[in-house]
Order: C-alpha cells, then sequence, then structure tokens
C-alpha cells in the first residue's frame, strides 16, 4: 500500500508540472506575439508595462478605438503576480444602467423583480486577481459613486445584503475619450478619475505606426491559419501601406481575415482586402511629385 500511494503521488505531481509546464508555454507564445513592431511609441507603451505589472498599482489605458487597450490589460495581468488568478473584463459601454450596480457588486435572491437566485458581482469573481473595466468613462455618475467607495473601501456590499464583503483586486481601465475633459465638462468624478489614473498607459493609433506595418502584416498573415500560404501582390501590399486605419489596429486584422478568405489562387489582390482608397494616405515624395 505505501508503494501504491508513492506511485499516485508520483503521477499526481507529474500531472501537475505538465499543466504548470503548458501554462508557461502558453505564456510564453502569447509575449513573443505581443508587441509586434520596433518603434519609439511601442517600445515606450513596453517599458510601462514591464514597470506596473509586478505591482499592485491601478492602471489607466488611453487610446482610439481599436488599438488594442484590452490587450494590454490582459498583458499587465499575465506579467503580475496574480496571474493564475481571476481576470474578468467589463465593457462599460455595453452594460445597461439599471444593470450595472448588480454586475458589478452583485445581489441576493429576491432583492429585486428577476433576482432569482444569489449572485455574485464581478468583483468578488475577480476577488484576489485583476478587474478590466473597458470604456470606463462611459459609466453613470450613479455608479461612479458606488466604484469610488468600493475602491476605497476594499470591500463591496451586494444589493439586498447588509454587510460588506471584503475584496482585494486590481483595478485596470481603459477609455477612448479623453479622461481630463470629461471631468472638467463634468461627466466623470475628479476624486474618480484620480484613483483610476494612478499609472497612465497610451496606446498609439496605428496610423502613427507606419514604420511598423509591415512586420505586423507579416506577423499577422503568418498567425492566420488561411494565411500563412498566402502572398501579398505588390499592390495589395502598397494599399496597406498607405491606409489610414480609422479603426486601428482591429480594422487591419479584419483587413486581413477578410482578404485570406476571399483570396484566389494563393494570391492577395488589391480587391480582397476592399479597403476605402477615400482613406489611402500619400507619401510626402508622391505628393512633391504630384
Amino acid at each position: 500500500m505505501d508503494e501504491l500511494e508513492l506511485v499516485i503521488r508520483r503521477t499526481l505531481d507529474t500531472h501537475t508540472m505538465k499543466k504548470e509546464f503548458m501554462y508557461l508555454k502558453e505564456q510564453v507564445q502569447k509575449r513573443k506575439s505581443f508587441m509586434v513592431g520596433q518603434s519609439v511609441a511601442l517600445k515606450e507603451v513596453e517599458k510601462m508595462i514591464a514597470a506596473v505589472a509586478p505591482s499592485s498599482m491601478t492602471v489607466l489605458i488611453q487610446g482610439e478605438s481599436g488599438v488594442g487597450k484590452e490587450l494590454v490589460a490582459r498583458e499587465i495581468h499575465e506579467r503580475s503576480q496574480v496571474a493564475s488568478r481571476g481576470y474578468v473584463a467589463l465593457d462599460c459601454c455595453t452594460m445597461q444602467e439599471s444593470l450595472f450596480e448588480s454586475e458589478l457588486f452583485g445581489h441576493e435572491k429576491g432583492s429585486f423583480t428577476g433576482a432569482d437566485s444569489d449572485r455574485e458581482g464581478f468583483f468578488q469573481s475577480a476577488n484576489g486577481g485583476t478587474i478590466f473595466l473597458d470604456e470606463v468613462a462611459d459609466l453613470p455618475l450613479t455608479m461612479q459613486v458606488k466604484l469610488l467607495r468600493a475602491i476605497q473601501e476594499r470591500a463591496v456590499r451586494r444589493i439586498g445584503e447588509s454587510k460588506e464583503t471584503p475584496v482585494d483586486i486590481r483595478i485596470v481601465s481603459a477609455t477612448h475619450k479623453d479622461l481630463g475633459r470629461e471631468v472638467e465638462e463634468g461627466r466623470f468624478r475628479q476624486d474618480l478619475y484620480y484613483r483610476l489614473n494612478v499609472v497612465s498607459i497610451t496606446m498609439p493609433a496605428l496610423r502613427e505606426l507606419r514604420d511598423d506595418l509591415p512586420m505586423l502584416i507579416d506577423h499577422l498573415l503568418a498567425n492566420n491559419p488561411m494565411g500563412e500560404d498566402l502572398v501579398l501582390s505588390d499592390a495589395a501590399k502598397k494599399q496597406l501601406l498607405h491606409y489610414s486605419y480609422p479603426g486601428n489596429f482591429r480594422e487591419l486584422e479584419n483587413i486581413l481575415e477578410r482578404a485570406t478568405a476571399l483570396a484566389a489562387d494563393g494570391v492577395i489582390a488589391p480587391d480582397d482586402l476592399q479597403i476605402h482608397t477615400h482613406e489611402l494616405i500619400q507619401d510626402d515624395e508622391e505628393d512633391g511629385d504630384a
């Protein structure tokens, strides 16, 4: 029996080590695919992530829609000391105002119409880990007050509950709006702004990273199962390098995903991109020649 117990224990230990190895391997692959480019702007973002990730500081990520703010939030979590714990993301602009409090803090059964059972809120689900509040500028003012209290008290109270539950979470938030201006115009609380903006990271727009575009395009095609064997025609590549990308990284991903599906004979042609030509940017040299 002693020998059997030893064999079982060793088997379980080996299984656990394999799981941990696969987890670490997955994280390494994620790191390799993150922040493709050599521009000063991207290196500055990478530097900020490396500096704040190991701490528990609250981070505000700013930038236009589609620049990859949630990728930054996930990277911060994955490099943190709580990477193996919960990561919960909430899109504040898609949530109904009447459900905000229940979604964030939870509720008890019977606390309001439709509360058929006890529910744990996002804050409790992320306890010990990270909560990501995307488009935080769209939080209603009434919820801004309650969020501020939860941050200050490090505790939440479910709807219908009389006692508070302590929570230990890191808050990472993001917005495409100028949060400072939102404060000036009375749409966002100044005290909450200072609580969320302990460290600020600004993601550049894709049109500011034109030198990184060739590397980024190659990376996205190589990581697309349908695109790794395709070749970009010179005309298609020229369009991709001169497009303004109003939708930023997300739009580039969509363009390439669509093009790989439409491409014929192993070549991506300009028509496969379906780019609006009025959004093309001309080089200074071409403008001079014109």
